[in-house]
C-alpha cells in the first residue's frame, strides 16, 4: 500500500508489520503511540477508507 514514510517509521516503531496488527490494538490509542500522531491516524483511516476497509474499524 502506499503510505507515507512517517506511517512506515510509526509501524516500524511500534512493532506493526501489517494493517491487522494496527487494527488489532485500539485506534484511540494510535495518536499516543511512539512515533505518531494524530496525522498517523487520519493517515490510517484515509488508507482504510480508499480502500473499502472502513468497516474493520471498531
Amino acid at each position: 500500500m502506499d503510505v507515507s514514510l512517517e506511517f512506515k517509521a510509526m509501524a516500524k516503531a511500534n512493532g506493526y508489520k501489517t494493517l491487522e496488527d494496527i487494527l488489532q490494538s485500539r485506534l484511540n490509542d494510535l495518536p499516543y503511540k511512539p512515533q505518531s500522531g494524530y496525522r498517523m491516524l487520519k493517515e490510517l483511516l484515509d488508507i482504510l477508507d480508499a480502500n473499502g476497509l472502513t468497516d474493520l474499524i471498531r
